[in-house]
Order: structure tokens, then sequence, then C-alpha cells
């Protein structure tokens, strides 16, 4: 498998994204993204945001095989492997939105409090590709 040409993912590099590894949510941004015939690695930054927690050390790597991993323009993820990467700008600001209510309240969200957003994105996600089927 072949992953899309240098000038998408290097556009992913300045891009802010949602961290999401059960219990983790986090924001941060991803640098480094780097291919081979194994498959992807990338490290992401912590990115603070109100409301929402730390991602426990600065930066880490994250990694899948090709054989596991999948992508699209809005997000990244690994079958299991429990971690996604959402790049959508919807997910991504409805997930800022909700830390800064959590943090008005003097606390932090968690991967519980977003479920209704992911599933949002991942319902309009499968509609795209049943669209592609004429379904």
């Amino acid at each position: 498998m072949k992953f899309p040409s240098a000038s998408l993912y290097e556009c992913l590099e300045v891009a802010g994204a949602i961290y999401l590894e059960k219990p983790v949510i986090c924001h941060v941004v991803v640098s480094r993204i780097a291919c081979d015939d194994w498959g992807v690695k990338t490290t992401i930054v912590d990115s603070v945001m109100p409301g929402m927690p730390r991602l426990g050390q600065r930066s880490t790597e994250i990694a899948a095989a090709w054989e596991v991993f999948s992508f699209s323009a809005g997000c990244w993820q690994a079958r299991y492997i429990p971690w996604r990467l959402f790049f959508d700008p919807t997910v991504v600001r409805a997930c800022i939105e909700l830390g800064a209510k959590a943090n008005q309240r003097g606390s932090t969200i968690d991967c519980n409090d977003v479920i209704g957003v992911t599933l949002e994105y991942d319902l309009k996600e499968a509609k795209t590709m049943l669209g592609k089927f004429g379904l």
C-alpha cells in the first residue's frame, strides 16, 4: 500500500488534530510523518487546550503497519490498535468546544464526552462510502 503524496501529509504536519486513545483525548500537532514498507509513523505533540487532558508527555510517537492502518483526509486509525487521529475540522472544533465548556465548569473531557462527535463523523464517512457505490 502506498501513502498519498508527500504534499498531502506535509500539510497535516502543521494541522491541529484530535488524538483519541481511550481514555485519553487531547489536541495535538502532528509532526515528522514517515512512511516506509512497514507502515506509517508520526510524532504527535501535545497542544495544551483548556478542558482537555494532557498527553502525559510533551510528545509521543504513534505508528501502524499498512495491514491495519486506514486513512482518509479526516481521520487516521488502525485496527487492533486503539488510537484514532482526527483531522476533520468539524471534529476538531467540536472537541475544542466541549473542552472549553468543561473548563468553564472546572473539569476536563474524556472519551465518553466525544462519543457523539465521533459517531457523527463515522456516520458521515459511511454515507459517503455508500454513496460511491450508489447505495
